[in-house]
């Protein structure tokens, strides 16, 4: 898997986010997301630090975890 960096919205130490207010807000890497569905070696309904989040050449996000790369999807960020 090969990765870009995209600095206008996110980059490997931080992330935009919008939050259940409407409130654009950047959070910054690490941030804890709860994992909803189980992959890899992560299990579901556990929190997680995120370490770094990434984009893939085919424009999905990715957050590098325990250093490993698992498609933001799996995840919700834990309000911060």
């Amino acid at each position: 898997m090969s990765f870009l960096e995209v600095s206008q919205w996110c980059n490997p130490r931080s992330l935009l986010v919008i939050t259940e207010l409407g409130k654009v807000k950047r959070i910054s890497c690490p941030f804890v997301a709860i994992c909803i569905d189980a992959v890899g070696d992560l299990t579901e309904f556990r929190l997680y630090d995120v370490d770094s989040v990434k984009m893939t050449e085919q424009g999905k996000i990715v957050y590098e975890i325990l250093g490993i790369s698992y498609y933001h999807s799996a995840f919700k960020i834990v309000d911060q």
